[in-house]
């Protein structure tokens, strides 16, 4: 458990390949499967979302002491 004692780290991801789903899903939660790796994951693979569909992915990470705590 981040104890504060590290400084926060917020990273812009270009894309969910930057990080394992299960990383992203146990911040996600499991109330929303929109936001879900898997369902943001294939929007991309499919490239529904994407520069030329006006959509440009650039997802948040936040990192507390090494651990991603939110995204």
């Amino acid at each position: 458990m981040p104890d504060g004692d590290q400084p926060v780290a917020v990273r812009i991801l270009s894309g969910l390949d930057e990080i394992p789903s299960g990383q992203w899903d146990a911040c996600a939660g499991t109330g929303n499967p929109f936001v879900s790796h898997a369902f943001l994951k294939a929007l991309e693979d499919s490239e529904a979302a994407s520069a030329e569909s006006g959509w440009l992915p650039q997802h948040l990470a936040i990192d507390d002491g090494g651990e991603t705590v939110a995204v």
